[in-house]
């Protein structure tokens, strides 16, 4: 039987509602992707959006001005082809995010980066966009160049000032081998014996290669640290080198110093602040104990962290300062002798690199403080495969 053709002007309540209803649905969802992009676009940092495969899926309008090569947009590029991020540095801390949950309020998942003339920080979180509930990654982007170059400034300036505590070691380090090297040259000017003449060119050649090391030495300490590109660095190396720095201050007196190093896997950073930490952290230990005591130098590795200690037998902190040590221009010295600004930029270039800086101390009983930088522990095969 074939159902009769509606007449003309018959309506249809019930169907024209439900259509109603989801014209109104679908246009406030519209509303509401447009606000939000509107919203995403006038944010002053860059916005990413990563999917599991580690594709852009989106990027906000500030993004694209700052990341987008001239000739192809940064969507549905790979992230790391987008920003220099290091693989393991990004699957450390997706890893570590996952681990403690979207919400948990820590803060350590950030990092930085430099890209052409421009200098970066960024923060992960991660969320679940779509109705398939894939775990996506948003990126938030902060350009900081202006901030980093007045760090920079302040952290150099600080690196003078400590400079001037070691200028009458080096100059100590530089006069004993000029003398002898002049007491060579009055010897060869009177020696005839050909084989005297050749050892006192020895001794001369050993004097001016000590001098030309303590020259280096200082004057690489000594450039600003934007000239230092970040390199493999062995904090057991540094830790050695820097004490030898300090130890040509008259300052560091009668010192004994005590070695305690384990093998350790490289940090990629800058040199020369790595330097002015262990600088500043030795300095302080040595003008503590006066010239007498012991300085006992640490390092081990705790899992995906590696450790550097420097521990002294000085006058120890009292515990009301404890918390006050890394505030700037704090300082328990003595007026004129120190800005109170040298563990502040210890602190920042520690945690410049994801790292802490803990101290334990007792007045009266010396004090040891402990640096910790993390260290990638992601295979190259899950960093290709993108399995991390």
């Amino acid at each position: 039987m074939v159902a009769p053709i509606p007449n003309e002007g018959t309506f249809y309540p019930d169907i024209i509602c439900d259509i109603t209803e989801r014209k109104a649905a679908e246009e406030g969802l519209h509303h509401a992707y447009q606000e939000t992009e509107t919203i995403l676009a006038s944010l002053p940092s860059s916005i990413l959006i990563v999917n599991e495969a580690l594709e852009v899926i989106f990027a906000n309008t500030v993004a694209h001005q700052h990341f987008d090569s001239g000739d192809s947009s940064i969507m549905g590029r790979s992230i790391f082809d987008v920003v220099p991020v290091q693989p393991n540095q990004w699957h450390r801390l997706a890893k570590n995010l996952k681990a403690s949950g979207p919400n948990h309020g820590r803060t350590e998942h950030h990092g930085e980066f430099e890209t052409g003339q421009r200098a970066y920080q960024y923060r992960l979180f991660l969320t679940a966009m779509d109705s398939g509930g894939e775990v996506q990654s948003v990126m938030v982007i902060t350009d900081v160049t202006e901030q980093k170059q007045l760090q920079e400034q302040l952290i150099q300036a600080e690196k003078l000032s400590s400079l001037g505590t070691l200028v009458s070691g080096m100059a100590h380090e530089i006069n004993n081998p000029i003398h002898g090297i002049l007491s060579m040259a009055e010897l060869i000017l009177e020696e005839t014996n050909p084989d005297k003449i050749k050892e006192y060119a020895r001794d001369i050649v050993s004097y001016s290669q000590h001098v030309g090391t303590v020259v280096r030495d200082f004057a690489c300490y000594a450039r600003p640290a934007s000239r230092d590109r970040e390199a493999e660095v062995d904090l057991n190396e540094r830790l050695l080198a820097t004490m030898k720095m300090v130890r040509r201050s008259p300052e560091f007196g009668h010192v004994e110093v005590v070695t305690e190093f384990e093998p350790l896997p490289k940090l990629r950073a800058r040199r020369s602040e790595i330097d002015q930490v262990f600088i500043n952290l030795i300095s302080n230990a040595a003008q503590t104990m006066a010239g007498q005591g012991r300085l006992t130098l640490t390092s081990h590795r705790e899992g995906d962290w590696i450790t550097a200690g420097v521990a002294d037998t000085g006058a120890g902190i009292p515990k009301a300062h404890l918390n006050r040590i890394f505030d700037p221009f704090f300082t328990t010295k003595d007026p004129g002798k120190g800005t109170g600004l040298g563990l502040t930029i210890v602190n920042k270039i520690v945690t410049k690199y994801g790292g802490t800086i803990t101290v334990e101390s007792e007045d009266g009983q010396g004090s040891r403080f402990l640096v910790r930088f993390p260290v990638a522990t992601v295979s190259d095969k899950e960093v290709h495969d993108g399995t991390a």
